[in-house]
């Protein structure tokens, strides 16, 4: 009986990062961010708090808010999918 190989389950996802970026948030320079909430919420890598806190340490405090609203749309687009 030969050996059962292990399988990966993969899916692909096409999504408009820039598109939803650019009519959100009125800039392309979230995509990014968007990306990430969609990744970690569909593979949970990182709680939500690791992120925005991520978010907060590594970005200055003027971006913040549009960063931290752009996580929080790209889990809920994740949600979607």
């Amino acid at each position: 009986v030969p050996e059962k190989q292990n399988q990966v389950r993969a899916h692909k996802y096409l999504v408009p990062l820039t598109e939803w970026a650019n009519s959100e948030f009125h800039t392309p320079m979230v995509a990014n961010v968007i990306a990430i909430g969609i990744i970690n919420q569909l593979l949970e890598i990182f709680t939500e708090e690791i992120l925005e806190r991520a978010i907060k340490d590594n970005l200055p405090e003027k971006h913040h808010a549009k960063n931290l609203e752009a996580l929080k749309f790209g889990i809920e687009k994740a949600k979607e999918l």
